[in-house]
């Protein structure tokens, strides 16, 4: 009998410059951008993400 093993993924936001972080910010903190073009993208691409605690 082998003991089974859990494989955990994990992604981490680690570049504060990454691309991710205005998505990462607005769905944590509801925070955008001032540039309304900017803040549409963003608004457009959290759709597709969920933050799991």
């Amino acid at each position: 009998i082998q003991k089974s093993s859990r494989i955990l993924d994990i992604n981490a936001i680690g570049d504060a410059n990454c691309w991710m972080t205005p998505v990462y910010n607005y769905l944590a903190n509801g925070t955008l951008p001032s540039d309304q073009k900017e803040a549409t993208t963003i608004r457009r691409r959290a759709c597709s993400y969920v933050i799991l605690d």
